[in-house]
């Protein structure tokens, strides 16, 4: 991140941003700044003191009012690096003007990936078969573990994340079962649509 006095700044409050994404706000003429890690809130107002910028790229705790009027009268956008923005305080930002954005769906397919990780981390004992292999065990008449195909999957929530969950696990041969109150039943899957 190359730093620019002349240029409006971007403070991203974490240790780093993907170095496409700072090529690209370099080359819309911002300059980036990374805090040294997530920060608390003094720190965060600090850092903001020090760049006085105009977007906030978001990724942990909480955005305020506090910080919001730290960053006045540059601040212009606050940009949360995930899905959600329970993370900032809508109210306060829409009173002073500012533009909230989230990179909705941005890791949709990372978070899906994980899901299915975990799930056959745990059907599969993945835990206690690392740990015995570490310790040169391999007990292979011990293991009952459990086969992912057939298994009844439940998602509440059939979003970007979930939907592509289903989409895996159907895959995988499970029976997918999806609620979403936001949707109409018909706009969820059927049998072999990834879902049930």
């Amino acid at each position: 991140m190359t730093d620019h006095a002349d240029r409006p700044n971007v403070l991203v409050s974490a240790a780093w941003l993907a170095k496409e994404a700072v090529a690209l706000l370099e080359a819309a003429g911002y300059a980036v700044h990374c805090t040294s890690g997530y920060p608390s809130e003094e720190e965060l107002l600090a850092a903001i003191a020090t760049h006085r910028p105009v977007a906030l790229l978001h990724r942990q705790g909480y955005i305020n009012d506090t910080v919001m009027d730290a960053a006045a009268p540059a601040l212009r956008v606050v940009a949360r690096h995930g899905a959600g923005i329970d993370g900032i305080d809508i109210p306060a930002a829409r009173a002073r003007g500012l533009t909230v954005t989230r990179a909705a769906g941005a890791n949709s397919r990372s978070v899906a990936e994980h899901a299915m990780a975990l799930m056959l981390a745990m059907l599969k004992d993945l835990p206690s078969v690392v740990d015995g292999m570490r310790n040169g065990l391999w007990e292979k008449t011990s293991r009952m573990t459990r086969d992912i195909d057939g298994v009844t999957l439940g998602i509440v929530g059939y979003g970007a994340i979930g939907s592509k969950v289903a989409r895996y696990a159907d895959a995988f041969g499970m029976r997918v079962l999806a609620y979403d109150p936001y949707l109409p039943g018909d706009a969820l899957p059927g049998p072999g649509e990834g879902g049930a």
